[in-house]
């Protein structure tokens, strides 16, 4: 196929991009994936959440603009869903949503769509893709809200009480006698309690992190980014939902789990004094 080594290059080029707007949309809309109550490392962008990032990203009409920007059609976006998944389903059989793999397949197939509708090279069309991405930039403080509703119920602060010391202990460890934690200690401490894995790239977490702090100067997903405390504990909440992602289990039950199976490990490990791939 004509135009791939572009697309290829575009990717690499647009990685941060494309990373968080996948990992928000994941959070936003479900990351529903994996086997009962979701208790596997997978997870994925479920096609309630695809159709949403198409219209924010004006590929198809929204329900206030029909006539806008009909690059192409909610057919060709949904066929790009359908096949990606098909293909994508390799790493969980059971699941029908795209994951980090599948998503950038979706988004070549969307562009393929385009390449045969304007009769231009993939490679110009992509680009036009990554164009559109920006746009869904715009919608991102929104998505993040359906997130953030979740983490005032009194279900999650009780457990962030309850783990007060545990959590505070955690961030010292990592960000010292800092009164914030910055980018590269967070992924430290994500990589001493095994967090990296799948869509959880450096990239990623370097986003959830800028994504969860209020008073970086940083612009979000730099890495010269940083959190307090408290914006430190939001952040483990965004990885908890990705370490259970199904959309029925509440997030108390997936913070709960998170700090039962990452964070307690940790710190009974280094009381024990054994030294593992989670011990500093």
């Amino acid at each position: 196929v004509r135009g791939l080594e572009g697309v290829a290059q575009t990717t690499l080029e647009n990685e941060t991009l494309l990373s968080s707007v996948y990992s928000v949309y994941c959070l936003a809309y479900g990351s529903a994936s994996g086997g009962v109550f979701g208790l596997t490392e997978q997870r994925g962008l479920p096609k309630s959440g695809w159709t949403a990032l198409m219209r924010d990203s004006h590929f198809v009409p929204g329900p206030k603009d029909p006539k806008k920007s009909k690059r192409v059609t909610l057919k060709d976006c949904e066929g790009a869903f359908d096949k990606a998944a098909k293909h994508g389903a390799h790493v969980d059989e059971m699941s029908q949503n795209l994951h980090l793999s599948s998503f950038l397949e979706a988004l070549v197939r969307v562009a393929a769509a385009m390449s045969r509708t304007y009769d231009i090279l993939l490679s110009q069309t992509f680009t036009m893709v990554i164009s559109n991405l920006h746009d869904a930039k715009e919608h991102l403080p929104k998505a993040k809200a359906l997130f953030r509703n979740s983490l005032g119920s009194n279900d999650v602060r009780t457990i962030l009480e309850d783990n007060d010391t545990e959590l505070r202990n955690l961030f010292s460890t990592f960000a010292g006698s800092d009164s914030r934690i910055d980018s590269s200690d967070f992924l430290q401490a994500a990589e001493r309690l095994n967090l990296m894995e799948g869509a959880l790239t450096p990239q990623a977490l370097v986003y959830i992190l800028s994504s969860s702090s209020s008073s970086s100067d940083a612009p979000v997903g730099e890495a010269s980014s940083s959190a307090d405390f408290d914006e430190f504990c939001e952040s483990l909440c965004a990885i908890a939902c990705f370490k259970t992602p199904h959309p029925h289990v509440p997030l108390p039950f997936k913070l709960q789990a998170f700090i039962h199976r990452y964070v307690n490990p940790f710190f009974t490990k280094r009381k024990r004094g054994g030294r593992s791939s989670t011990e500093i």
